[in-house]
């Protein structure tokens, strides 16, 4: 019962998934997205993970709700999920396919 009522605490506090995150333009492998900000006042700060087909993959930290991601593969998948003030972040990542 106490891991189960740390885990609901934990989810609790933690920031919800992010909306709408979409690739707004893809020219050159150079791939601009974009999503609706987390409504958590505690949110300092969004990781954004990338993974391509052929196993190529990184990562990077913005502060606000978008990112351009360089020498990124047609196909590629993006990841986005917030991270607050005292390190704790979304529970669920927002995912696209970049065309």
């Amino acid at each position: 019962a106490k891991t189960t009522a740390g885990t609901l605490m934990l989810l609790a506090s933690s920031p919800s998934r992010l909306a709408d995150l979409t690739v707004t333009s893809f020219q050159n492998g150079t791939a601009n997205l974009t999503w609706t900000p987390s409504p958590e006042k505690s949110v300092v700060r969004y990781r954004v993970a990338y993974e391509s087909r052929a196993g190529k993959r990184g990562e990077l930290s913005v502060t606000t709700p978008r990112a351009t991601i360089p020498l990124l593969p047609s196909g590629a998948t993006v990841s986005v999920r917030a991270v607050t003030d005292r390190g704790l972040e979304g529970w669920d990542w927002a995912r696209v396919v970049v065309p």
